[in-house]
């Protein structure tokens, strides 16, 4: 598949990646590659929309082209973004940014999404045209789109997700590396490294608790299991892991994993795509319902915000013995007597 060039020209640009993520990272790095630090670069993620609407507002003006990476504002506020600015182009995969801003039009906006492709890769592919991507590009693809059936994945993630990528000279200098080493010197980091991540998954597994919540809109509440981690720190099969968790547990479809980060915590939502995982994301997070900050993702992973006092609220939680006791007698109650 061929493809080409469509950023526009400008002398102020501005690129707004996906923060933290390995793709919005690899989006930041390719876009370093043609505007250096002529550019600025801001690390952005599915917070309430007023944090988001002021983080963009300080960072632009009307002279400067804004590239949306790996990320996608709420439409509620692209009119007026759109207006305050010289132009929008967003590159974005994310199924729950397509389908929000489906049927979305204005002349200053443009949008190229692609579901089969990373945020990363559609960036590169429109800054590099036909030029072969790089590695770091095509790994942060197979990773982010969790192609996990390609020859040596969870390695090459693992040693992928030990960067240190917290802002633009992070990323550069990680990546630049990454990319000037050899395959099988990575693989073999990262087998050393998911080794160690394989300790700690198993102990957090171990330490899971429960929550009842309705995980969808006309739901009825269900019993969900959480895991209080940062997964980030965790290696990719953590996030197979929560996945199996979900199917092999009642309800058996969602399971969660949570942590806290200055005064903000970071839900994880893991599925098999029954239910979509980036519509529970986005029901949970719903800030118009007063349940978070926002959030979204993909069918089988995706991610919301809240307050702590939000968390609290809208997560009691329970011990599993708790759970399994009104599962089991709430299945008692449901055969006929």
């Amino acid at each position: 598949m061929q493809y080409y060039s469509i950023v526009k020209n400008a002398e102020k640009v501005t690129i707004f990646y996906h923060d933290p993520c390995l793709d919005g990272a690899a989006a930041a790095w390719a876009a370093y590659k043609k505007w250096k630090d002529t550019a600025l670069y801001v690390g952005i993620n599915h917070a309430s929309i007023e944090a988001t609407q002021q983080l963009i507002r300080r960072n632009i003006d009307g002279n400067t082209l804004v590239i949306f990476a790996d990320f996608s504002p709420p439409g509620t506020i692209l009119d007026e973004l759109a207006a305050a600015s010289e132009s929008i182009e967003i590159y974005d995969h994310h199924a729950s940014a397509i389908r929000d801003l489906a049927g979305y039009k204005n002349e200053k906006v443009s949008m190229y999404m692609d579901v089969g492709r990373s945020g990363g890769a559609i960036l590169h592919d429109a800054l590099f045209g036909n030029c072969k991507r790089p590695q770091v590009i095509e790994h942060a693809q197979m990773i982010d789109l969790e192609q996990t059936s390609r020859r040596n994945f969870f390695p090459i993630a693992a040693y992928y997700d030990s960067l240190s990528l917290s802002d633009i000279n992070e990323i550069v200098a990680s990546l630049n590396d990454v990319d000037k080493t050899p395959l099988d010197k990575i693989v073999a980091r990262g087998q050393s490294i998911r080794r160690s991540n394989s300790t700690a998954i198993e102990k957090a597994m171990e330490s899971r608790v429960w929550t009842k919540v309705a995980i969808l809109l006309g739901t009825q509440p269900v019993y969900v299991p959480m895991i209080n981690t940062n997964l980030q720190f965790m290696g990719r099969e953590y996030s197979i892991r929560l996945r199996q968790l979900a199917e092999a547990t009642a309800p058996g479809f969602v399971a969660f994993s949570w942590w806290e980060d200055k005064g903000i915590v970071r839900l994880s939502v893991r599925s098999n795509g029954m239910p979509d995982a980036g519509q529970v994301a986005s029901h949970l997070g719903n800030k118009a319902l007063g349940h978070g900050l926002g959030g979204g993702g993909h069918p089988t992973s995706a991610a919301a915000q809240f307050t702590v006092e939000q968390f609290n609220r809208m997560f009691p939680r329970i011990t599993q013995q708790e759970a399994v006791q009104a599962l089991q007698s709430t299945a008692a109650a449901s055969v006929p007597s």
